[in-house]
């Protein structure tokens, strides 16, 4: 069973753990990438907050980390949509994802 708590490990290296020293230097940029999106959200920079979901999307998803992926496409929709009321709770959602990652590559 798992939590909110529970590391989470990138599936791209099930299949090809080869790729090891590249998933690390994304995770390694994860914490100043969840600065960013802090820093344009409370400057509401939505321009930039759309385009680092979008980034972050694509990115997330490609190092194997669905639901970071999914998340940063619910933040960029609802920027989109005009709806910024839930961007810091979205962020807090992505930090302790962003905790969940490093744990999960550190074990």
């Amino acid at each position: 069973m798992s939590t909110d708590q529970d590391p989470i490990v990138s599936i791209l290296l099930q299949d090809e753990p080869e790729l090891g020293e590249l998933v690390s230097r994304f995770i390694d940029a994860l914490p100043g990438l969840v600065d960013d999106f802090a820093s344009a959200i409370e400057q509401k920079d939505w321009p930039i907050v759309r385009q680092l979901a979008h980034d972050m999307k694509g990115i997330g998803g490609g190092y194997g980390y669905p639901l970071l992926s999914e998340l940063a496409e619910r933040m960029g929709r609802g920027v989109y949509n005009g709806q910024f009321a839930r961007l810091d709770s979205d962020l807090g959602e992505m930090k302790q994802l962003v905790r969940r990652i490093i744990l999960g590559h550190q074990t």
